[in-house]
C-alpha cells in the first residue's frame, strides 16, 4: 500500500522532472530562435546592396574573365581624394 509520504514523494519528482525540462527546453528555444534569426539577417540583408550610378560617385565597369572560364562583372570605383598629407 502506498503511504501519504510516498505520494508526496512521486509528486516532487515529477514536479522536478517539469522543472527540469523547463529549465533547459526555455534557453534552448531562445538560443534556436535567435540564431535562427541571425543567420536570417546575415543571408538576407533588408537593404540591397547601392550601385554607383545611384550614387552618383565616379566608377568604371570590370569585366574578368577567370581562367577557368568564369566571367565575374563588378565595379571599380576609385577612393576619394585625400584632404591632406599622409604623415
Amino acid at each position: 500500500m502506498f503511504r501519504a509520504a510516498d505520494v508526496r514523494f512521486q509528486v516532487s519528482i515529477r514536479f522536478i522532472a517539469r522543472q527540469l525540462i523547463a529549465c533547459l527546453l526555455f534557453p534552448a528555444a531562445v538560443f534556436t530562435l535567435l540564431a535562427y534569426l541571425q543567420v536570417r539577417k546575415w543571408l538576407y540583408p533588408q537593404s540591397p546592396p547601392v550601385a554607383p550610378q545611384a550614387s552618383g560617385s565616379p566608377f568604371s565597369k570590370v569585366d574578368i574573365e577567370t581562367e577557368d572560364g568564369l566571367n565575374i562583372s563588378g565595379w571599380y570605383a576609385p577612393p576619394p581624394k585625400a584632404a591632406g598629407e599622409a604623415a
